[in-house]
């Protein structure tokens, strides 16, 4: 659905211990998009991540990323520690995903 012009996270994660990388959900952040340039509509934060196999998007005019959280909250995703990157670089980052799904706009 999304294509990044990013190399994937996990070849990216140097904060992360090696041992503990399986543990940490890596989030990457997106461009924006501007889903009606003739009306002027919203920018819509996008992000992404990859669980087990399974990848998960998730699109937000007002966090993404804590969108993101409440998805894979729904899909029983185990909670633990979490990363959110943007161009490679780490912006934010969280001990838990499930308080993060609790905060935010709905």
């Amino acid at each position: 659905m999304y294509e990044s012009v990013h190399s994937p996270i996990s070849d990216k994660i140097a904060c992360v211990n090696a041992k503990h990388r399986e543990d940490v959900v890596c989030i990457e952040l997106m461009p924006p998009l501007l889903r009606s340039p003739y009306a002027g509509g919203p920018l819509v934060e996008r992000a992404s991540c990859k669980v087990h196999g399974t990848v998960y998007h998730a699109e937000s005019r007002s966090g993404a990323v804590c969108k993101l959280c409440r998805v894979l909250m729904a899909d029983d995703v185990p909670d633990g520690p979490w990363l959110a990157f943007r161009a490679g670089k780490l912006v934010m980052s969280g001990w838990s995903i499930h308080a993060l799904a609790q905060r935010g706009v709905l």
